[in-house]
């Protein structure tokens, strides 16, 4: 007979930011998916969910933005304060509609 070894995902910071969310602010919500044996499952979905969602925003923003490799080549100072920006902004559209939702 095997033993099944199941390694717990890191829940990352997105997760931690829900999770934090959660005890202050929903502890409906909270005790329900902890006595369900949810909670972790329900923070690393989050987690993965804003990564993957801040990962393509950034990508869609930049090129609305037109922040392309040759700002890059040229002018690096102002490529990283835009793309510091775009992330900014995103991050502020995942917390509101993810993570304190």
């Amino acid at each position: 007979m095997e033993l099944e070894t199941t390694e717990a995902k890191p829940i990352g910071k997105y997760g931690s930011l829900r999770l934090m969310y959660l005890m202050k602010n929903n502890k409906v919500l909270y005790n329900s998916l902890s006595i369900q044996g949810k909670l972790q499952q329900h923070l690393v979905e989050i987690n993965e969910r804003a990564n993957e969602r801040l990962e393509k925003t950034i990508k869609q923003m930049m090129e609305t933005y037109e922040v392309t490799e040759n700002l890059k080549e040229n002018n690096q100072m102002e490529w990283v304060r835009q793309v510091n920006n775009i992330k900014a902004m995103c991050e502020e559209v995942i917390y509101e509609e993810m993570i304190y939702a």
